[in-house]
């Protein structure tokens, strides 16, 4: 393509002056959303909390468990060292404000 027509494409694409015109938005749509970023928040804390808790367990500090958690529904996967540590991770987790049910999917390590 010669230089001149590439730089009367990009003018042309660049527009005329006018942009299209903006969409209102009121305060109650702004304010509407709050509640599902703060839910999105209280999620990440409850996870935060659950791994701080996790890690500071002298047993369950060593293997790496995974936390999920939605609507204050928390999933536990990984490996556990014992049934016993396993048990221990659920009772960890039911003890953090805001979390509901708990589903823990934590294998315990073989041998």
């Amino acid at each position: 393509m010669r230089p001149v027509l590439v730089l009367a494409v990009v003018a042309a694409l660049a527009g005329c002056g006018e942009r299209a015109p903006q969409p209102k938005v009121e305060p109650t749509q702004v304010m509407g959303a709050a509640p599902q970023l703060r839910d999105a928040i209280d999620d990440t804390g409850i996870v935060t909390t659950i791994k701080r808790a996790l890690l500071a367990d002298g047993e369950l500090g060593q293997f790496v468990i995974d936390v999920d958690s939605k609507d204050g529904y928390v999933v536990l996967s990984g490996v556990a060292p014992s049934e016993q540590a396993r048990e221990r991770a659920t009772e960890i987790a039911r003890h953090i404000p805001q979390v509901g049910e708990i589903a823990n999917q934590l294998t315990v390590k073989q041998g």
